[in-house]
C-alpha cells in the first residue's frame, strides 16, 4: 500500500493511495491551545462583542430613510441579555458556522497527575466562548458534548466523538520521544473508559522507538474505532526522526502493518466473554472487521 496521507491549510486530507479517507476541510489559525477549553464566565449576553460598524445608525426596512443614530460606532450590545430567549436562540444559531470535523491535539503531558493540553484544529467557533447560553447553543448545534478528564477537580471539555480526530502527536510529552503504545495507554488513563470506547479515530505520530508487541491489548478498550492513523511524521518530529526518515523510510504500510499484526494476534488470543451476547460478539466482529490501521502524513499549516 502506497502512503501519501496529508493535512494541509488548505484542506484536512489523509490520503490512502491517492484516495481522500477524510474529508478536507480548510482550517484556521491553529495556534490557539487550551488547558481548559470550557472556561466561560460571561453572562447570556449582556455584553456581547459585535464587529466594527461604519455607522451606529438605524434605517426603516426599505433601508432609505435613517430612523435613529447613535453617532458612534457601536461595538457592544448591552440590551441583547433583555430580547426575548427564542429570539436570542435565533440570533445565536445564525450566528453559528457549520458543524466540521476537527483534530483534537493533546498534549504536553509531562506528569501522570496533570491532563494534557488541548489544541482545537481548526479553532472552535468564538461562539463556544462568548456565554454560558452561547456556549450550550454551539454544543447542541455542533452535536457534540462536554466531556471530563479523570482527573480531580475534573476538567471539561468540547468533544464529538462521531466527527472529530483525536491527535496524540510527538510533543505528546515534549520532554521525551514517547512510543505509540505510551500515548494510547495514557490516554485510556486520563479519558473516562465510556468515551474511550466510543472514539472513532486516532492519530498518533511514529516514533521509530515502539516494536509494537504491547499495542494489542490497548486496542480492546477502543471498541468502536473506525480508523487508526499512523502518521510518520509532524512538525514537532524530532531533528533525529526527520533525519532518519529522509535517510530512508520504512517501506509502505510497513509499520501500520506490524501494529495490525499485533493488534490481530492479541484478538484471536481473547476467549469468549458468557456474559456477552451472540448479538453483542457478532457486532464486535463487525467493527473489528471494518477498522482500518494505515499509515499516513500529517501537516497542519505550521
Amino acid at each position: 500500500m502506497a502512503r501519501n496521507d496529508s493535512v494541509t491549510s488548505n484542506g484536512l486530507e489523509l490520503h490512502k493511495t491517492g484516495s481522500k479517507i477524510v474529508d478536507a476541510m480548510e482550517l484556521d489559525s491553529p495556534d490557539t491551545s487550551f488547558s481548559s477549553a470550557m472556561d466561560i464566565v460571561s453572562d447570556s449576553g449582556t455584553h456581547l462583542e459585535s464587529s466594527q460598524t461604519d455607522t451606529g445608525n438605524v434605517t426603516d426596512i426599505s433601508g432609505s430613510d435613517l430612523l435613529y443614530s447613535t453617532g458612534r460606532d457601536l461595538e457592544a450590545f448591552h440590551l441583547f441579555s433583555s430580547l426575548k430567549p427564542e429570539l436570542r436562540k435565533r440570533i445565536w444559531l445564525l450566528a453559528a458556522p457549520a458543524p466540521r470535523t476537527r483534530f483534537l491535539e493533546m498534549y504536553r503531558y509531562i506528569d501522570f497527575t496533570l491532563t494534557p493540553q488541548l489544541r482545537y484544529i481548526p479553532p472552535l467557533p468564538p461562539l463556544f466562548h462568548t456565554s454560558r447560553e452561547s456556549r450550550k447553543l454551539s454544543i447542541t448545534h455542533e452535536g457534540g458534548e462536554l466531556v471530563c478528564f479523570t482527573d480531580d477537580p475534573p476538567e471539561q471539555f468540547y468533544l464529538n466523538v462521531e466527527r472529530d480526530i483525536i491527535f496524540l502527536s510527538s510533543r505528546f510529552n515534549p520532554d521525551i520521544n514517547t512510543t505509540e503504545t505510551y500515548r494510547l495507554r495514557e490516554l485510556t488513563s486520563f479519558l473516562p473508559l465510556p468515551i474511550i470506547s466510543r472514539l472513532r479515530r486516532i492519530v498518533v505520530t511514529y516514533s521509530g522507538l515502539d516494536s509494537y508487541e504491547h499495542i494489542g491489548p490497548i486496542f480492546r478498550t477502543f471498541t468502536n474505532l473506525d480508523a487508526f492513523y499512523l502518521a510518520m511524521m509532524d512538525w514537532w518530529s524530532g531533528k533525529t526522526m526527520k533525519r532518519r526518515l529522509r535517510k530512508g523510510r520504512p517501506k509502505p504500510d510497513t509499520m501500520a502493518e506490524k501494529v495490525r499484526n499485533e493488534v490481530e494476534r492479541t484478538e484471536a488470543e481473547e476467549t469468549d466473554d458468557d456474559e456477552e451476547s451472540e448479538g453483542e460478539r457478532m457486532e464486535r466482529a463487525r467493527k473489528r472487521e471494518g477498522r482500518r490501521i494505515v499509515e499516513c502524513e500529517v501537516r497542519l499549516d505550521e
